[in-house]
């Protein structure tokens, strides 16, 4: 038999958040300050539930849930509702998904394709006028280099690369595509995407893997948790209270929607029909050891996001001290070279951010 475990999130002069899990059927959220007498009626409830719940093996009947989930936000603002969502239901019957170009579909079914057609590829995105217009615009600045203008997308074809255009043209597909849910910085959300996709592709140099590939799935790391804000508006609400308090989203989305981002992002990879190591990159970024066979591209995804992170916070030591080391080893990558030019990190977004215009 399991224990459950019990976490503590202090944020300041905040209250202790603790977020009792591993408990079939239940998760509960409370907020009792260290001042609090043991004699508090939510205190004593939940000890005493807690005791039952053991006593029963975790028996915990669905129906009462909600109640405990009421109880344990109670006085917080918070409406945290029975709700355990279908994750596949929900995406299958969304009714505000993006829908994606036909040509962005096609080339997202290409993966792996070594009889696609470049050329007629190339004609069916000189037809989208709007894509068409982004990639070339991206494909003319310096971050793609070369002195002779790209005028056209055969041109970038012969130029960058079959594999080059296509991310391109994905990554416009995919910026085009999506909506700003309200009060959520969608070109914030999509600058860090490909911040995180430009590092997966510097390293994908280290560790041989395919580097637009890597691009690839480090540009939708991210995109479950715009699919979350998009089907599900009130429930990021509450879910985003409890987060102020210095509880980490993914924990509070799995225990209160019954899935979390990478999740998330995971199914609508999978209903887009990108390839299975992409879906499996997007599942398992936040711990790509857990993976069933290891996920090289999620081990990808983790680095770059960490790398990211580390500098816009503008600590090089840190990086450099806290660096996922085994993660880079398993990839093969050669940490004294990486460090060494781990600088290169700072300034890779080069002509992405051409796409959000």
């Amino acid at each position: 038999m399991v224990l459950p475990e019990l976490c503590i999130f202090p944020k300041y002069n905040y209250p202790n958040w603790f977020l009792l899990r591993n408990l079939p059927e239940c998760a509960i959220y409370t907020s009792l300050s260290p001042g609090y007498p043991s004699s508090n009626p939510r205190y004593l409830f939940l000890i005493l539930w807690f005791v039952v719940a053991i006593r029963q093996r975790f028996a915990i009947p669905n129906r009462g849930r909600t109640f405990l989930l009421q109880l344990a936000t109670f006085g917080q603002g918070l409406n945290i509702s029975e709700g355990i969502v279908d994750l596949k239901d929900l995406v299958d019957n969304a009714q505000k998904l993006p829908n994606i170009p036909k040509v962005v579909q096609e080339l997202i079914e290409s993966f792996g394709d070594e009889n696609v057609n470049n050329e007629e590829i190339a004609k069916k995105i000189s037809a989208d006028q709007v894509l068409t217009a982004k990639v070339l615009r991206a494909a003319n600045t310096a971050h793609y280099g070369g002195n002779r203008k790209v005028g056209s997308v055969s041109d970038a074809v012969f130029m960058l690369g079959f594999n080059a255009v296509r991310t391109l043209v994905l990554a416009s597909g995919m910026v085009g595509a999506f909506k700003a849910p309200e009060g959520f910085d969608l070109p914030a959300f999509w600058h860090n995407s490909f911040a995180v996709a430009s590092t997966c592709k510097w390293l994908a140099r280290f560790s041989r893997d395919d580097a637009e590939t890597a691009f690839t799935c480090g540009m939708i790391h991210n995109i479950g948790e715009l699919l979350i804000h998009i089907l599900l508006p009130e429930e990021c609400k509450e879910i985003q209270k409890v987060v102020d308090r210095g509880a980490r989203n993914p924990d509070i989305e799995k225990n209160v929607l019954g899935f979390n981002f990478p999740e998330a992002g995971a199914e609508l990879a999978n209903r887009w029909k990108f390839p299975d190591a992409i879906v499996a990159g997007i599942r398992y970024q936040l711990n790509p050891q857990a993976a069933p066979q290891f996920s090289r591209l999620a081990a990808l995804v983790y680095i770059a996001d960490y790398i990211v992170h580390s500098n816009e916070k503008e600590n090089s030591a840190h990086l450099i001290e806290n660096f996922p080391n085994e993660l880079a080893t398993q990839l093969g990558i050669n940490l004294v070279k990486l460090l060494e030019r781990i600088d290169e990190t700072k300034d890779l977004i080069g002509g992405y951010d051409e796409l959000l215009h």
